[in-house]
């Protein structure tokens, strides 16, 4: 292990992970003009973004650079003639994949040597868990430099969502190559749907600097006290729609993180031979196909 690697995990564990996300969340929310432009065109010249393909190309119109990072792109070409094809999967975002493939004995791959539980990850609900424990994942990083949109993959309509608090640890690889039950840990924000393909989970994996997760049911998912615990939003306290089709946005994060998909146990699916640990993909790819 690189020296810097070890300062990076001991970091980790020493920092306070939330006091951290509080401050960004400050910052990325500022508004003075001319500060917020200094971050979005510092940002913008480290990770060599192209702003060529999204909804608004000029940095300084941006509000804020929560605003710049979820920033909008241009979608329909990416879901161009892919809609009514009933069987495939479509990537949810942008990113690259850390692991995917099959749930065996409600045990998911984190990385080489590391395994973490699906109950744990779903918040040890036996109804919720117990219809992927034999599925498939795919888990998928969005580095800063991604579109930080989430879309459906396939036509669904939602049933519940979770947020459960955790620790804030980094999803940079070299951390979820370390820390054990990472993904498990972590804050996290789970929508759970069924389809006609059958039941999906869709987890949107927090970590630190990452100031906030939204839905377009919930708006801004925010905690009910400091001491936060486990809470269920309830159908009626919930924004419409319930059901969303195929490339639609059902969430984004405000600072990147990880997304990790869930297929049911009584799901075949056939996985695009193109999938390998560590490639990028991007929304609206054909990542797979459903066997009917």
């Amino acid at each position: 292990m690189r020296i810097k690697d070890i300062f990076l995990l001991i970091g980790q564990f020493l920092l306070p992970h939330h006091l951290i996300s509080k401050f960004f969340f400050f910052a990325a929310n500022c508004r003075v003009v001319w500060l917020k432009n200094l971050m979005i065109l510092s940002f913008i010249k480290k990770y060599d973004i192209d702003l060529t393909y999204c909804d608004i190309k000029k940095y300084d119109d941006y509000t804020c650079f929560n605003d710049f990072f979820t920033r909008s792109i241009k979608t329909q070409n990416r879901l161009l003639n892919k809609k009514n094809n009933i069987s495939s999967i479509l990537s949810p975002a942008d990113g690259f994949i850390s692991q995917f493939g099959r749930i065996y004995n409600n045990s998911i791959i984190q990385a080489k040597n590391h395994k973490y539980s699906v109950a744990s990850l779903l918040g040890n609900d036996s109804l919720d868990y117990i219809k992927f424990s034999d599925g498939n994942f795919i888990n998928i990083y969005l580095s800063p430099k991604n579109y930080h949109r989430v879309h459906m993959p396939f036509d669904a309509t939602l049933t519940k969502i979770k947020y459960i608090p955790g620790k804030l640890f980094s999803v940079n690889p070299t951390v979820v190559k370390y820390v054990p039950n990472l993904f498990a840990r972590n804050e996290r924000v789970i929508c759970l749907f069924d389809s006609i393909n059958g039941p999906i989970a869709i987890v949107l994996v927090g970590s630190m600097i990452v100031s906030s997760i939204e839905t377009v049911w919930t708006g801004l998912v925010k905690p009910k006290s400091l001491l936060s615990k486990p809470f269920t939003f309830h159908r009626q306290d919930l924004i419409k729609p319930l059901t969303l089709n195929k490339g639609d946005e059902m969430a984004r994060f405000q600072l990147g993180s990880t997304v990790i998909v869930l297929f049911g146990s009584n799901e075949n699916i056939r996985w695009d031979y193109s999938l390998s640990e560590q490639s990028e993909i991007l929304f609206g790819q054909e990542i797979g196909n459903f066997i009917f």
